[in-house]
């Protein structure tokens, strides 16, 4: 397990230019929300930016030759699979605090409810969590097994369709519009929903593994 959090750190060095970028790039798009949507659309960007990271991660890894660092340290590449995960999870961790920071300011300067609509922060961060949960893990399954070369069209594609068909399914099924505000406006749903996301990311996970240790690098 030192091993991991070590090569975590590393993870975190090598790309920590990116990742401020990408911070600064979400707390603007996040800011513009809050301006003009209140905290709920805010918070829901604020944590759904974080579909993006895996590809810029395994994007950087191929343009600085990152991969063939990571192949001389001595580490195994279910260790590296772990760890890319973990960094992932971080950022997305960060990323729901700070929407749920935003979320209370925004009730405390405007006012409980100013949001559209108004909404429980639990629910919607549940929510958010699930669907993001649900994303990173195809992407990151993706991006292991075949590259962020040969991957690139298909992760966005993939996305893209998901995206889709959660369009499709609200206008083929109206109630389902009713249900997913019901679930917002639970706070359980901010417990099952990260619950949703750390089974699917484990599945993910365990397949990235395998596919990882077959792939030629």
């Amino acid at each position: 397990m030192r091993t991991i959090w070590s090569l975590l750190r590393t993870e975190l060095s090598a790309h920590d230019t990116m990742l401020r970028s990408f911070v600064v790039v979400a707390a603007i798009i996040s800011a513009a929300n809050l301006a003009m949507g209140g905290a709920t659309p805010a918070f829901t960007v604020c944590v759904l930016t974080v579909a993006f990271l895996p590809s810029i991660l395994f994007a950087q890894d191929e343009r600085m030759h990152l991969d063939a660092m990571y192949s001389i340290l001595p580490v195994t590449r279910a260790q590296f699979v772990i760890a890319r995960y973990l960094c992932v999870v971080l950022v997305a961790v960060a990323a729901t605090l700070v929407g749920i920071v935003v979320a209370r300011v925004n009730d405390a300067v405007r006012g409980p409810g100013a949001g559209i609509p108004p909404l429980s922060v639990a629910g919607v961060a549940g929510l958010a969590v699930a669907v993001l949960g649900v994303i990173v893990a195809l992407q990151l399954l993706l991006f292991f097994s075949l590259g962020y070369t040969r991957t690139g069209m298909y992760a966005y594609g993939a996305t893209m369709a998901l995206m889709f068909a959660f369009g499709f399914l609200i206008k083929k099924f109206p109630d389902l519009t009713a249900t997913i505000i019901r679930w917002a406006g639970s706070a359980w749903t901010g417990v099952f929903g990260p619950g949703i996301a750390v089974a699917v990311l484990a599945v993910s996970a365990a397949g990235s593994v395998r596919l990882y240790q077959r792939r030629n690098l």
